[in-house]
């Protein structure tokens, strides 16, 4: 079981890593620019987390290895299609599909680890989700740039492809078979549909905020047809006997400040790891290899953390390790407001590998702190919904970091990369290292207001 959990997690970001380092040559291919490259992380990051609850409260009724399976079935075909994919357009819906796809099997995982793993390992069992996406990481990048420079940028879709097949060959293995659902059991099919619309819809609203707001009368009209969904979520919500988010649940004190704070984590680390090898490619004139090779570093940085912190939280408060993970976010972002060429490389990857440790970290003590202070009947649904935060938190991180790098330079929004100098990609990059810092701030503040003691089991 630990092994499927590895392999999934290793899966779902290998599928980002991959085209991390290439972003820049892909955006390049297809005549787009910094802000729109985003997009193809975005759409991947919107199909998971607008589907994740959804998909988790489905598969707790008896469902667990039919949507495991059907999600690897799924997203192998589309990473096929993402191979063939010529166009910008094609290639956003693909990545979307990609995201909704791994989110039928992912939804499973924190469910896995709330049921079958004891307290007293629990830690253990997140370290190694966290280690296979950080090995995701140290192979994503390199792995990304060598197919890159050797083919293409569309065969590294097919890498994905292989490692699919062997985790669905796990699946078929590990997760028993399943019994007879109960249809009562399910939520409502309009609370479902309702929170895919609130959330894609805010997400694309925030995305084209800039670009909108020149024409009020459609800013308006899509503000009012926004809050009617929110409207509809909401009474379906309260209707519903099976609701997509259990009112228990969010009205706790310490579950508002832990997603808050981990919502702020992700979308620090996200942000800067989409920059990253814009910055340098561009402004330290690395080739995509190179960069690949740097990223290395920092993944296995990722990786180590990950194990490391995971055994510690499995007999220790997690309070402390996440309190530490934000302080790193202060410090590499302190770097990234000043950083200059002519600065050693050194101090851009030894920041970079900053990043790295506190997203290894958001991903093992957050992901426990949640479920400590959770009571024992939602524990599954708060482990769910941590991880669904990590991806909205994620995508409003690469959207945040996408509008201060065109607000910072205006002109890079109507530009090709090829075109984007070193000055421009470093005064853009400086603005978000100080929204950067701004986060920080406010994350390990609402981290510290979190009250009460954790519960951790010792034996």
């Amino acid at each position: 079981m630990t092994a499927l959990l590895f392999s999934v997690m290793f899966l779902q970001c290998l599928n980002t890593s991959l085209i991390t380092v290439p972003l820049p040559q892909i955006s390049e291919d297809l005549h787009i620019s910094v802000s729109e490259s985003s997009w193809l992380l975005l759409s991947y990051s919107l199909g998971t987390c607008a589907l994740l609850l959804q998909f988790a409260k489905l598969s707790r009724n008896n469902r667990m290895k039919a949507f495991f399976t059907y999600g690897l079935v799924i997203f192998t075909m589309s990473s096929f299609v993402c191979f063939l994919a010529e166009d910008f357009l094609t290639l956003t819906v693909v990545r979307f599909i990609q995201g909704a796809s791994i989110a039928m099997s992912a939804s499973t995982c924190a469910i896995i680890v709330v049921q079958k793993y004891p307290d007293n390992v629990k830690g253990s069992a997140l370290g190694t989700m966290a280690a296979g996406t950080g090995l995701a990481m140290v192979l994503g990048p390199s792995l990304g740039g060598l197919l890159q420079s050797i083919v293409s940028w569309h065969g590294l879709f097919l890498v994905n492809i292989p490692v699919a097949l062997v985790t669905l060959v796990l699946a078929c293995w590990n997760i028993p078979k399943d019994g007879p659902s109960v249809e009562s059991d399910d939520p409502d099919a309009a609370g479902c549909v309702s929170w895919f619309v609130v959330l894609i819809f805010g997400l694309i609203f925030f995305e084209n905020l800039m670009e909108w707001g020149g024409e009020l009368l459609f800013l308006f009209g899509f503000v009012a047809f926004f809050g009617l969904v929110v409207l509809a979520w909401n009474l379906s919500e309260r209707k519903d006997h099976e609701p997509i988010i259990s009112p228990g649940l969010v009205s706790s004190g310490p579950f508002k400040l832990i997603a808050a704070s981990a919502m702020i984590g992700s979308a620090i680390t996200e942000g800067a790891f989409y920059l990253l090898p814009y910055l340098m490619q561009i402004s330290w004139h690395m080739d995509v290899t190179e960069c690949g090779l740097y990223f290395c570093v920092v993944s296995v940085a990722t990786f180590l953390t990950a194990r490391i912190i995971g055994g510690y939280c499995d007999t220790h408060p997690s309070r402390g390790p996440v309190l530490g993970s934000f302080v790193c976010t202060l410090v590499f972002d302190v770097i990234f407001i000043v950083i200059r060429p002519e600065w050693s490389v050194a101090v851009v990857v030894m920041s970079a590998c900053m990043v790295g440790i506190s997203f290894a970290i958001f991903e093992t003590a957050q992901y426990l702190r949640m479920i400590r202070h959770t009571d024992p009947w939602f524990r599954e649904e708060a482990a769910t919904m941590i991880t669904v935060l990590t991806y909205v938190g994620a995508s409003i991180g690469l959207i945040v970091y996408s509008l201060t790098f065109n607000l910072a330079v205006p002109e890079a929004e109507n530009i090709g990369i090829d075109q984007l100098s070193s000055s421009l990609m470093l005064e853009g990059f400086h603005a978000t290292g100080l929204l950067g810092l701004v986060l920080g701030l406010v994350g390990i503040t609402l981290a510290r207001l979190v009250r009460g003691r954790e519960r951790i089991v010792s034996e």
